[in-house]
């Protein structure tokens, strides 16, 4: 059943011109710092095209952060809509 799923998949990705994921992390496209978090309102659609986001009072801590909510980049609000950005 779940090689019938795939195979599936992988056709209907094909059949509607959808790339297929090659396993590659995408490069960014430069660097945006933000001063305080971004925050994404209800009904927006921020696309970040494919650039890296950070605080810029934030200094990374690898996978060591604290409290996520202080480190956020982004706030999305509940229908909003957040692609194409590298954190």
């Amino acid at each position: 059943m779940l090689q019938f799923l795939a195979t599936f998949a992988l056709g209907a990705s094909i059949a509607f011109g959808l790339p297929v994921p090659d396993g590659t992390w995408p490069t960014s496209q430069g660097n945006v710092s933000f001063a305080e978090v971004y925050i994404v309102k209800s009904g927006e659609v921020f696309d970040g095209g494919m650039k890296t986001y950070e605080l810029s009072n934030v200094t990374c801590l690898g996978q060591t952060e604290s409290n996520g909510s202080s480190t956020a980049v982004f706030e999305v609000q509940p229908g909003a809509t957040l692609r194409n950005v590298i954190i």
